[in-house]
């Protein structure tokens, strides 16, 4: 909701979880060419590069788990009001939304 802020986009009655509201976001950001995607806009299928974790307890915890910086990872799945699941490789990894939000991706 903060980019729709920043640019000043009025719309009424969406919800933040509604598909139509996530593909309008993302056509968005795309316009007015903003290089930092969040990974809570990821679609499903589509293949991302992680550009940045920012804190560094949560970087060191997904270091273990095949997530870094630079890393390339497939989201596999994307629940509603839920957790975005990354593939890496024959891994799956569920990432709480919230956190999802922090960690600054680019599609690949």
């Amino acid at each position: 909701m903060l980019l729709l802020k920043q640019w000043k986009v009025k719309f009424c009655r969406i919800d933040e979880n509604d598909f139509h509201f996530n593909i309008i976001l993302i056509i968005i950001v795309i316009v007015k060419g903003v290089n930092k995607m969040t990974l809570d806009l990821a679609v499903k299928g589509q293949k991302i590069e992680v550009i940045t974790i920012p804190d560094e307890n949560i970087r060191a915890q997904a270091i273990r788990l095949g997530i870094y910086e630079g890393a390339k990872l497939v989201c596999s799945e994307k629940l509603p009001a839920g957790p975005v699941i990354l593939q890496n490789r024959m891994q799956e990894i569920a990432i709480g939304r919230n956190l999802a939000k922090k960690i600054a991706i680019k599609t690949i």
